[in-house]
């Protein structure tokens, strides 16, 4: 796996400012995407050990990048910021998730999508023509 690839598709997840056109917010298509042009602005909460998983996740160069050398995927679970990770359990599945959602966030995003509903336009109602309309353009679907 190219993990530069997979970071450059989520630059948001790995802290990192994909690179941008001049004239627009736009990110650039990876492939006009120059590394060396990214600013990596880490926030102040960031480990030092994470700020290393990620400049070597995004070397530019896929022959020295963490992930692509000899070790592959096993490079990357080595890393220091990993330090403690239970791999073992997690290809077992036998990890606790970081939050479990309550009984009660189901209720609010109910009310949530409810009061969306009720600020929807209404859809017109079509006329009985349109409605032939569409049957005869659509009897073969």
């Amino acid at each position: 796996m190219d993990w530069l690839s997979f970071f450059s598709l989520r630059p948001a997840s790995a802290g990192v400012v994909p690179a941008r056109r001049s004239h627009t917010t736009l990110p650039l298509p990876p492939s006009q995407q120059n590394t060396n042009s990214w600013c990596v602005k880490y926030p102040p909460y960031m480990s030092p050990a994470a700020r290393d998983l990620i400049a070597r996740l995004l070397e530019r160069k896929p022959a020295k990048r963490l992930g692509m050398l000899q070790g592959r995927a096993s490079d990357i679970k080595a890393h220091k910021w990993f330090e403690g990770f239970d791999w073992q359990a997690l290809a077992a599945r036998r990890l606790e998730p970081p939050r479990v959602p309550k009984e009660t966030d189901h209720a609010k995003r109910k009310a949530e999508l409810a009061e969306q509903h009720r600020a929807d336009p209404v859809v017109p109602v079509m006329t009985p023509e349109e409605v032939r309309e569409c049957e005869q353009v659509f009897k073969d679907f």
